[in-house]
């Protein structure tokens, strides 16, 4: 028989219709939160170590749809009164709404829920300390406007993330996610001539991304023909020449005047 776990919010309305649920054949589990496995169990004092811990496991192509959840159920318990743990809470809620999709239930951990959640604790990260982690509640804002559709949001839309992204890259070209994440921007709103430039430097950079991100960098490139990536050939300005020597003071002939 198959096992429907349902979490959270959701949890209690479940639990209401499982003798449907059970008409069809299927349990649904309403007690006890989602199971963490070790790597996020061990961060489970801060809402930040818990999505690194999550990040990480999807850097590594390990995370699964549960342990999103997992890692959703838990950080609402964490407190989020940092500019870091304010972040952590963010990216959660956006990895859990990125999964889920259409395929979500419907309720108050829908993917507009979770959107909106993402938004208001990356906003609250950004007052707090608008310079954590090079700008990366800013960062993650431009990428939501861009991405989500405006309904799910309270505030931006595509062209408010556009800005914000296009900012990031003026003031910081070196940080590499910022090319990354503007080229991604652009390629999902069709603008895809603009969007080679920062590709290519994402391209140049790559092993300076997460593992999971150089992945992605790969797919933007499938969707952008005509691509040509031309290494740079310029040799550094070669160094001044220093300024020429005073000539000594000539030595006076032998047995002349000193």
């Amino acid at each position: 028989m198959p096992v429907i776990r349902l979490r959270g919010p959701a949890r209690g309305w479940a639990c209401r219709v499982a003798a449907g649920l059970l008409s069809l054949g299927a349990v649904a589990a309403c007690s006890g939160p989602a199971l963490l496995r070790p790597e996020l169990a061990a961060a489970k004092s801060s809402a930040l170590e818990l999505s690194d811990a999550l990040e990480k496991l999807i850097a590594d192509g390990k995370a699964t749809e549960d342990d999103r959840e997992a890692a959703y159920d838990l950080v609402q318990t964490l407190p989020a009164s940092t500019a870091g743990d304010a972040f952590g809470r963010a990216a959660i809620a956006g990895r859990l709404a990125e999964i889920r999709g259409a395929l979500s239930i419907l309720g108050s951990e829908s993917p507009t829920y979770l959107a909106t959640e993402a938004e208001k604790y990356a906003l609250l990260s950004q007052k707090l300390d608008p310079a954590f982690r090079d700008k990366a509640a800013t960062r993650m804002l431009g990428t939501l406007y861009v991405l989500a559709p405006a309904n799910m949001l309270e505030g931006g839309d595509s062209e408010e993330g556009l800005e914000i992204l296009e900012t990031l890259v003026r003031e910081s070209p070196d940080v590499v996610e910022n090319q990354f994440r503007l080229a991604e921007a652009l390629i999902a709103l069709g603008d895809k001539e603009p969007a080679k430039a920062p590709l290519c430097i994402a391209i140049a950079k790559k092993t300076a991304l997460r593992a999971d991100q150089q992945r992605q960098v790969d797919q933007l490139v499938k969707e952008v023909s005509g691509l040509d990536c031309k290494p740079t050939t310029e040799a550094p300005p070669a160094p001044s020449a220093p300024p020429a020597a005073s000539q000594p003071p000539s030595e006076p002939p032998p047995g002349g005047d000193p």
